[in-house]
């Protein structure tokens, strides 16, 4: 009888790094999704904009957050996962899909601590 090959650790990096790149692709839709579902005018007669006393629509400022917020997050978590899956592949011999969600759930974990340490920071200030 053979023995079954294991994949190499090229093989399992890629796929912790797909892994990582679904993930983020699934969060970034669902983003879309929730933005794009809101509503798109001011309830009654308010006005929309900023200044003069008014106030963006909620799908304008669901634009606003994901790009003041959105961004910086998601690019400091795809940094942390990336290095943290690929090198959880090459140096543990773990499927890749199990690298991937490992290093996709601590890159979202130090990218949220970074954000609530800022938003704390503003708020103390």
């Amino acid at each position: 009888m053979t023995s079954p090959t294991q994949p190499s650790t090229g093989d399992q990096s890629a796929r912790a790094l797909l892994t990582v790149v679904l993930g983020q692709a699934l969060l970034i839709g669902g983003f879309l999704l929730w933005a794009y579902g809101q509503p798109e005018h001011n309830a009654g007669d308010t006005c929309e904009g900023i200044g003069f006393g008014c106030v963006p629509s909620l799908r304008d400022s669901a634009r606003i957050v994901g790009m003041l917020v959105g961004v910086p997050l998601l690019t400091v978590s795809s940094v942390v996962a990336t290095v943290v899956a690929t090198q959880l592949a090459r140096r543990s011999g773990q499927p890749g899909l199990g690298t991937g969600i490992i290093g996709w759930l601590i890159g979202w974990t130090v990218a949220g601590c970074g954000g609530l340490a800022v938003l704390a920071f503003v708020k103390l200030h």
